[in-house]
């Protein structure tokens, strides 16, 4: 990742463009950086389609006034927001203790 960076901030094109370099960061995507990529866009649509269903589909059915059509709504209402803001604040604070320990 370093090594990465320092190739990028050389500015030369004849060295980006070298072979190695290449090699070096197509097995650092599929071995590394794929991975972590799909997971977060795996979240995203498992978090958007909850969210599309709390909020449009089950509001929508017959049985959206019963008790276990609110209590359905309500679980997916608490997975969106628990899910979302935990990844938030988590998120939050390693950066917030990256900024303190840079100091």
């Amino acid at each position: 990742d370093q090594a990465l960076e320092w190739l990028v901030d050389f500015n030369c094109p004849k060295v980006i463009s070298h072979p190695v370099v290449a090699l070096f960061t197509d097995m650092l995507w599929t071995h590394v950086a794929m991975y972590y990529f799909l997971i977060g866009r795996l979240y995203f649509f498992i978090t958007l389609c909850v969210f599309a269903v709390s909020q449009a589909i089950l509001p929508s059915t017959e049985g959206a006034m019963s008790k276990e059509g609110n209590v359905a709504i309500f679980v997916c209402r608490c997975f969106i927001y628990l899910g979302s803001m935990c990844h938030l604040l988590i998120r939050s604070v390693r950066l917030c203790y990256k900024d303190i320990r840079d100091r």
